[in-house]
């Protein structure tokens, strides 16, 4: 910064410090939202669902049904229960369990 006007590499170094504070104080995602999408695992949404009262049952190849009380239903990939589905898709099957 040597060419640099003292004027200006003062108005840097102040630009540069409530930059690195912005990044700090950024709002985190609300504990709701964490809550929901921890039920990644098949098999935990499968046991949620069963929790609130839907019916789960088989569907073609390696897919589930949940079937909701109101006999809306929804297939869910169940390749391997003990793994993880995408972020997404879990968050939209979430909200069909819970009926939002």
């Amino acid at each position: 910064m040597s060419g640099i006007p003292p004027e200006a590499q003062e108005l840097i170094a102040r630009f540069n410090e409530e930059e690195a504070t912005r990044t700090v104080n950024r709002p985190k995602k609300s504990t709701k939202e964490n809550e929901e999408l921890e039920l990644r695992r098949v098999q935990d949404i499968l046991n949620a669902a069963a929790n609130f009262g839907c019916d789960i049952r088989d569907g073609k190849g390696s897919h589930k049904v949940i079937v909701k009380p109101d006999g809306t239903c929804m297939p869910i990939p169940v390749h391997n229960p003990g793994a993880e589905l995408g972020k997404g898709l879990a968050h939209k099957i979430c909200k069909f369990i819970r009926g939002k």
